[in-house]
């Protein structure tokens, strides 16, 4: 069979579409489905779709930040000073480990700040239902392998998911909390 050059090009266009709508549309299904898999619980999918070293140790470095005021010490710093970052280090360190789980995920991704997830006597806490993970999110690419999901908790503050393209696939890999 042969082609013209006419329908060549007009089949490279169409795979150059496809391909363009495949790429922009990538991020949006990744964050459906790792939305589907906290409200269902599936932890296989989670589990998949997460890189939980990579998102608890961007945890780690914001809760050392927002303690010491910078992410490492300065070879200038005070004894003192460095003590105090080797001690917010390991007070988040053993923190993130204990408390961020996929469910924990879950609740930020619905933008509810992890210490306002359980309600106090005195405050009252709008809870989110399981469906709205990723709703009310303002998403971007950063580049064409980095696309975050910024959300503005209750109280103001963002929360960011950061996904990195892996392969063909797109994997939460940074949860920011500043």
């Amino acid at each position: 069979m042969y082609m013209t050059p006419r329908s060549i090009i007009g089949f490279l266009l169409l795979a150059l579409f496809l391909s363009l709508l495949f790429l922009a549309a990538g991020p949006y299904w990744a964050m459906s489905r790792l939305g589907t898999a906290f409200t269902t619980g599936d932890t296989e999918a989670l589990e998949r779709r997460i890189a939980m070293e990579s998102v608890r140790d961007s945890l780690i470095q914001d809760l050392v930040y927002a303690t010491v005021g910078a992410d490492t010490p300065s070879p200038d710093d005070p004894p003192s000073e460095r003590f105090r970052f080797i001690l917010a280090r390991q007070a988040a360190e053993t923190a993130v480990n204990a408390l961020v789980t996929h469910q924990a995920l879950g609740t930020l991704a619905r933008g509810i700040r992890p210490d306002r997830a359980v309600p106090r006597a005195r405050r009252t806490t709008t809870y989110v239902p399981a469906t709205d993970a990723f709703d009310n999110a303002d998403t971007a690419f950063i580049d064409l392998s980095t696309f975050e999901a910024v959300f503005r908790a209750q109280d103001g503050s963002p929360i960011r998911f950061v996904f990195r393209r892996s392969g063909l696939s797109w994997i939460l890999t940074e949860v920011r909390l500043r």
